[in-house]
C-alpha cells in the first residue's frame, strides 16, 4: 500500500532539481549560481524558445557592432590571456577558449558594458527585451 501512495505523490509532485550549494563565499559568479542560471536558461529554452529567438533577433546587430568597436581592445585582452595560459594547456589555447574569455572580461557586468563605447543601441536592446 505504501509503494503504490509514494508512487502516486512521484507522479504528481514535479521533478525536482537539486543545485549545489554551500559555496559562502560573497559572490555572484559561485558555481551554485551559475548551474542555477544555465538551468534556468535551459528551461526557457524548453518551455519558450520564442524568448531567446527575440533577444537574438533584437540583440544580435548592435552586439556585432560592439564587437567591431571593440575589436581592438579584444585583441589586446586575447593576447594577455593566452600569455597566462600554461603551453601544456592545449585545449583552453584554442582561439574560440581565449576569445570567449578576452569577452567576459570586456563585458563583465552591465556596467561594464554601458561604458563601452558604441554600446548604446545593444544596451536599449537589452532593456527592451528584458521588459
Amino acid at each position: 500500500m505504501k509503494s503504490a501512495v509514494a508512487r502516486q505523490h512521484s507522479i504528481q509532485q514535479p521533478k525536482k532539481k537539486l543545485f549545489e550549494f554551500g559555496d559562502e563565499r560573497r559572490s555572484d559568479n559561485r558555481s551554485s549560481s551559475e548551474t542555477v542560471r544555465a538551468e534556468f536558461l535551459s528551461r526557457i529554452l524548453d518551455t519558450k524558445v520564442h524568448i531567446v529567438f527575440d533577444l537574438f533577433a533584437s540583440a544580435y546587430k548592435p552586439f556585432t557592432y560592439v564587437l567591431e568597436k571593440s575589436a581592438s581592445e579584444i585583441e589586446v585582452i586575447s593576447a594577455s590571456v593566452e600569455a597566462e595560459i600554461p603551453e601544456a594547456a592545449y585545449i583552453m589555447r584554442q582561439p574560440k577558449f581565449i576569445r570567449e574569455r578576452a569577452l567576459k572580461l570586456l563585458v563583465q557586468d552591465c556596467n561594464f558594458l554601458q561604458k563601452l563605447e558604441g554600446a548604446d543601441a545593444l544596451c536599449a536592446a537589452l532593456k527592451s527585451w528584458a521588459r
